[in-house]
């Protein structure tokens, strides 16, 4: 049976407007490549060029927070993630045999084929029509019998049911709604949840969180003494697996409704970067008060998914 088909997906559906806007990369010194991108027609070093990335807005609305002493669980989190969801891409796409697809590759493939849905799009970057903001959608997959998309994303998270990921996936329909007017973009967000657990990190009893007070706000790395102060080592546990569907009506949950105005906020103030949306927020009264309503929403909402 055929897992995908991306021609499918690039050929029906438009994920940006290339008069209007270019897709660029950067890479970090890890290796990992940043895609982005910028209005056409600015020079390089240009402001006005620049269009903010859903994560950015995402943090204002529930910043992330993280003790520099738990820094070394997110990073291993996100090291797993990577890897199951390059994995996916991989065997997705023909370029791994059927030895190296992992188990949680086939657990995933197995619910979408359940589903009888296919995946038109993988790690698909898209900017809304407008230039306001971007961003890169995990999951799309495509329904025939309905004729409909689906937007969703992998997580491997110990629990997904979150306001900030629906938010996410919230703005990614109304990106994709804005690009595809014609198309049925479903208001059903779906989360794959899948993780496979075989040992946990072990406390450290004679942690004493006051004594590295000096460190809140700092990012810790491997070589920081606050990076391992926490947590002693991993011990193995009796294998835990996780695999469902997680899904959300997110226009009956309102949740659409907050991206779309959150939206039409960046279009109304111009918010063209995180640094704009901080400036605004310190000078400009109107946009404040805007803003602190759209705040409390996003917070109502998020209170009644609890």
């Amino acid at each position: 049976m055929k897992y995908e088909n991306f021609k499918f997906g690039n050929d029906t559906l438009v994920f940006w407007d290339a008069f209007k806007v270019e897709l660029l990369d950067f890479e970090l010194e890890n290796k990992k490549i940043i895609r982005y991108f910028r209005k056409k027609g600015f020079g390089k070093w240009d402001k006005a060029a620049k269009i903010i990335s859903r994560s950015g807005l995402a943090n204002f609305r529930e910043p992330f927070i993280i003790e520099p002493w738990n820094q070394i669980l997110i990073d291993e989190a996100n090291v797993y993630g990577t890897l199951i969801d390059e994995n996916k891409e991989k065997a997705l796409r023909g370029i791994i045999t059927d030895q190296e697809v992992l188990k949680e590759t086939k657990m995933s493939v197995a619910k979408i084929v359940k589903e009888n849905l296919i995946w038109v799009a993988r790690g698909q970057m898209v900017c809304h029509p407008d230039s306001l903001i971007y961003g890169e959608i995990d999951e799309i997959w495509y329904d025939k019998k309905t004729d409909t998309y689906i937007v969703g994303d992998t997580k491997t998270a110990t629990s997904v049911d979150k306001m900030t990921y629906w938010y996410q996936l919230s703005i990614y329909i109304e990106i994709l709604r804005a690009l595809n007017p014609n198309k049925n973009i479903s208001s059903v967000g779906v989360i794959d949840w899948v993780k496979i657990k075989k040992e946990k990190w072990v406390y450290n009893k004679n942690f004493d969180e006051s004594l590295w007070q000096d460190w809140i706000g700092k990012v810790a790395t491997i070589n920081d003494p606050v990076y391992k102060a926490r947590w002693n080592a991993k011990t193995p546990i009796p294998i835990e697996e996780t695999n469902s569907l997680i899904k959300r009506d997110l226009e009956r949950d309102q949740i659409i409704k907050q991206a779309k105005q959150d939206i039409e906020l960046i279009s109304q103030f111009k918010i063209s970067s995180v640094d704009v949306f901080k400036d605004k927020l310190k000078k400009d009264p109107e946009f404040k008060e805007s803003n602190s309503k759209l705040q409390s929403q996003y917070d109502f909402i998020k209170n009644k998914l609890k």
